[in-house]
């Protein structure tokens, strides 16, 4: 388990810019927080539980890349991996 500051993957400038203004995920990674999307009370809102206790290397990873904590990325990946 990681349990350090987690550090954004790198990316072109111009994919950065893109990703902060889509879900803000350079703020989210330097807070430990989350962009992965939740439905709460039939509302569509922001992940506000994250969840940064890793399975893997590789779910960490995912983190840095996309900013989905643990639980947003099984829950985004269910459907992907299973089939």
């Amino acid at each position: 388990m990681f349990n350090g500051k987690h550090k954004p993957a790198e990316k072109s400038q111009e994919v950065s810019i893109f990703l902060d203004k889509l879900s803000g995920r350079t703020k989210a990674i330097n807070n430990n927080g989350c962009t992965g999307l939740v439905v709460k009370d039939g509302k569509m809102s922001r992940c506000d539980q994250a969840d940064l206790n890793f399975k893997n290397e590789v779910s960490r990873r995912e983190y840095t890349i996309s900013g989905m904590c643990q639980t947003c990325q099984d829950n985004f990946f269910e459907g992907v991996i299973n089939e």
